[in-house]
Protein backbone atom coordinates (compact mmCIF):
# COMPACT_ATOMS: atom_id res chain seq x y z
CA UNK A 1 0.00 0.00 0.00
CA UNK A 2 1.99 3.62 -0.76
CA UNK A 3 2.12 5.94 2.16
CA UNK A 4 -0.77 8.02 1.96
CA UNK A 5 -3.00 5.02 1.34
CA UNK A 6 -5.82 4.43 4.18
CA UNK A 7 -7.98 1.06 4.11
CA UNK A 8 -11.76 1.33 4.23
CA UNK A 9 -13.86 -1.38 6.50
CA UNK A 10 -17.18 -2.21 6.65
CA UNK A 11 -18.19 -4.27 8.96
CA UNK A 12 -14.90 -5.54 9.87
CA UNK A 13 -13.64 -6.23 5.94
CA UNK A 14 -11.44 -4.08 3.68
CA UNK A 15 -13.32 -3.15 1.35
CA UNK A 16 -10.94 -1.03 -0.67
CA UNK A 17 -8.32 1.86 0.13
CA UNK A 18 -8.27 5.42 -0.44
CA UNK A 19 -5.84 8.20 -0.89
CA UNK A 20 -5.80 10.30 2.32
CA UNK A 21 -6.02 13.59 0.15
CA UNK A 22 -9.57 11.85 -0.78
CA UNK A 23 -11.06 12.77 2.96
CA UNK A 24 -13.15 15.35 3.18
CA UNK A 25 -14.02 16.00 6.77
CA UNK A 26 -17.13 16.98 7.95
CA UNK A 27 -17.22 16.79 11.90
CA UNK A 28 -13.64 17.11 13.56
CA UNK A 29 -12.06 14.43 15.48
CA UNK A 30 -12.70 13.93 19.19
CA UNK A 31 -11.46 11.47 21.87
CA UNK A 32 -13.57 8.43 21.60
CA UNK A 33 -13.30 7.06 25.55
CA UNK A 34 -13.47 3.52 24.06
CA UNK A 35 -10.98 0.59 26.01
CA UNK A 36 -8.47 -0.42 23.57
CA UNK A 37 -7.65 -3.38 26.08
CA UNK A 38 -8.86 -6.24 24.47
CA UNK A 39 -9.46 -4.97 21.26
CA UNK A 40 -7.64 -5.18 17.72
CA UNK A 41 -6.52 -1.86 18.29
CA UNK A 42 -4.85 -3.05 21.54
CA UNK A 43 -1.70 -1.24 22.45
CA UNK A 44 -2.44 2.31 21.50
CA UNK A 45 -2.89 4.72 24.57
CA UNK A 46 -5.81 6.55 22.78
CA UNK A 47 -8.23 6.70 20.03
CA UNK A 48 -10.19 9.45 17.99
CA UNK A 49 -12.58 9.55 15.54
CA UNK A 50 -13.69 11.91 13.05
CA UNK A 51 -16.33 11.83 10.41
CA UNK A 52 -16.49 12.99 6.51
CA UNK A 53 -16.48 11.40 3.44
CA UNK A 54 -14.83 9.25 0.76
CA UNK A 55 -15.04 8.96 -2.96
CA UNK A 56 -14.41 5.11 -3.76
CA UNK A 57 -15.15 3.32 -6.91
CA UNK A 58 -17.19 6.25 -7.97
CA UNK A 59 -19.33 6.99 -4.99
CA UNK A 60 -19.24 9.43 -2.42
CA UNK A 61 -19.45 7.00 1.16
CA UNK A 62 -19.88 8.44 4.72
CA UNK A 63 -17.44 7.05 6.90
CA UNK A 64 -15.57 7.36 10.45
CA UNK A 65 -11.77 8.18 10.69
CA UNK A 66 -10.30 5.69 13.15
CA UNK A 67 -7.01 7.91 14.67
CA UNK A 68 -4.62 6.09 17.11
CA UNK A 69 -2.00 7.61 19.29
CA UNK A 70 0.25 5.48 21.39
CA UNK A 71 0.68 6.69 25.19
CA UNK A 72 4.35 8.27 24.39
CA UNK A 73 3.92 10.05 21.56
CA UNK A 74 0.87 11.42 22.87
CA UNK A 75 2.17 12.49 26.30
CA UNK A 76 4.96 13.73 25.24
CA UNK A 77 3.39 15.73 22.19
CA UNK A 78 0.58 17.33 25.31
CA UNK A 79 3.62 18.14 27.29
CA UNK A 80 5.39 20.07 24.41
CA UNK A 81 2.48 21.79 23.16
CA UNK A 82 0.42 22.84 26.09
CA UNK A 83 -2.26 20.31 25.50
CA UNK A 84 -3.08 21.74 22.02
CA UNK A 85 -4.57 18.53 20.09
CA UNK A 86 -3.99 20.12 17.00
CA UNK A 87 -0.18 19.45 17.51
CA UNK A 88 -0.62 16.00 17.47
CA UNK A 89 0.64 13.71 14.05
CA UNK A 90 -2.90 13.66 12.87
CA UNK A 91 -1.59 12.22 9.61
CA UNK A 92 0.31 9.19 10.87
CA UNK A 93 -2.02 8.66 13.49
CA UNK A 94 -4.98 8.22 10.80
CA UNK A 95 -5.21 3.68 10.76
CA UNK A 96 -8.49 3.50 8.43
CA UNK A 97 -12.03 4.53 7.57
CA UNK A 98 -14.89 2.80 8.42
CA UNK A 99 -18.10 2.86 6.68
CA UNK A 100 -21.14 3.88 7.93
CA UNK A 101 -24.26 1.82 7.43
Amino acid sequence: MKKNMVTVEENYQVIGSVDIDNYNETRQAQPTGRLLDGSRDYGYYIEYAGYGTIALNGKEIEVKAIYLFDKKEYEQTMQDYDGDEGSLDWFNALKRFEVIN
